[in-house]
C-alpha cells in the first residue's frame, strides 16, 4: 500500500478534496489487486482485541503521512478564516463518524464488503464533496 501511495505522491492534485479522492482511489485499486490485504485489514479493524492497537498505529502512520501528503495543498479555495489544519480536523471527524457505519455494512457482507468496495468509496466521496462545498469559498 505504502509503495503505491509513495509512487503517486509526485502526481497528486493540489486541490485538497481532489487529492483525498485520488488517494482513496489508489487504495481502492491496491485492494482490488490484493484482496488478501483488504480482507486482512478488515479483520484487523473489526477484531476488538486488535482494533485499538491497530488504530493507534494507523493513526501514528497517518499523522506522519499527513505532513508529506498535504504540505503542498492549495488552500486558496478555503473560505476566509479556515485553515488547512481546521479542514483536516473536520474531515477526520467526518471519517470517524462514517467509519462505524461503513464498517457495519462491510461486516454484514458475505465477502467482508469486497464486492461493495467501489460503492463504499463512492459513498465516502459523496460526503467529502458535501463537506468540500461547505469549506470552500462560493466564488471558486
Amino acid at each position: 500500500m505504502e509503495g503505491a501511495l509513495d509512487e503517486a505522491r509526485k502526481d497528486l492534485p493540489h486541490d485538497l478534496f481532489d487529492r483525498m479522492s485520488r488517494l482513496a482511489l489508489i487504495k481502492l485499486q491496491v485492494y482490488r489487486e490484493r484482496p488478501q490485504l483488504y480482507r486482512f485489514l478488515v479483520r484487523c479493524l473489526s477484531d476488538p482485541a486488535v482494533s485499538a492497537e491497530w488504530r493507534r498505529r494507523q493513526q501514528q502512520a497517518a499523522d506522519r503521512a499527513m505532513e508529506a501528503f498535504f504540505k503542498d495543498v492549495d488552500t486558496s479555495r478555503l473560505r476566509p478564516g479556515v485553515s488547512l489544519e481546521q479542514a483536516l480536523a473536520l474531515i477526520t471527524l467526518l471519517n470517524e463518524g462514517l467509519f462505524p457505519r461503513l464498517m457495519a455494512r462491510v461486516l454484514q457482507s458475505r465477502d467482508l464488503g469486497y464486492s461493495e468496495m467501489e460503492e463504499l468509496v463512492q459513498e465516502w466521496r459523496s460526503y467529502m464533496f458535501l463537506l468540500r462545498d461547505g469549506l470552500y469559498r462560493q466564488d471558486t
